[in-house]
């Protein structure tokens, strides 16, 4: 089973996840974040146009990694991943979860707040006004609605404790 954490940049994606391994036995968590400074890198120099940008989740090797390591990180050593990681774009998002289910079942939970609340959040951990989080927080507040987004909790007034007893309800339902 996979548990894919989605969220704007300081929603609360990776605490929630790391709370969730208490509950989960076998659980592990994954953060394909950490797979793209290795792309970036090993990408230089090669990419396509359309690759070229700030952001490595334009690198189209790094979702391809993503879903390769879950399925080996599952076939070899664990049975839940659990998954932190922002997606806004719907049609990159659709990519993974379906590279993604075709070897386990996926459980796409989006979290949400206000951008105030998530600003507030971001600062408390010392982003500033400007930096790329911050920018990027409020894009994907903007973007992250419709249908692919529409299985989502909000984290606005809510202990971590009480989004991770919701997300256990919807995952064992």
């Amino acid at each position: 089973m996979i548990i894919l954490l989605n969220g704007p940049f300081g929603v609360g994606k990776t605490s929630v996840a790391t709370a969730l391994l208490s509950f989960l036995r076998g659980a592990h968590l994954y953060d394909p974040e950490v797979l793209g400074r290795p792309v970036v890198e090993l990408t230089q120099g090669v990419r396509r146009d359309s690759e070229c940008s700030d952001d490595f989740q334009d690198i189209r090797l790094w979702e391809l990694l993503l879903v390769d390591t879950a399925r080996h990180l599952i076939d070899q050593y664990v049975s839940t991943l659990i998954v932190p990681m922002t997606f806004d774009d719907v049609h990159r998002l659709q990519r993974v979860q379906n590279g993604l289910q075709a070897f386990s079942e996926v459980h796409h939970i989006c979290l949400r707040a206000p951008y105030e609340i998530i600003l507030q959040r971001l600062e408390a951990r010392g982003e500033h006004n400007g930096d790329w989080p911050q920018r990027r927080a409020k894009e994907c507040c903007d973007r992250q609605h419709g249908e692919v987004f529409e299985t989502y909790l909000d984290t606005s007034d809510r202990s971590i404790q009480d989004i991770v007893e919701e997300i256990l309800t919807r995952v064992n339902s």
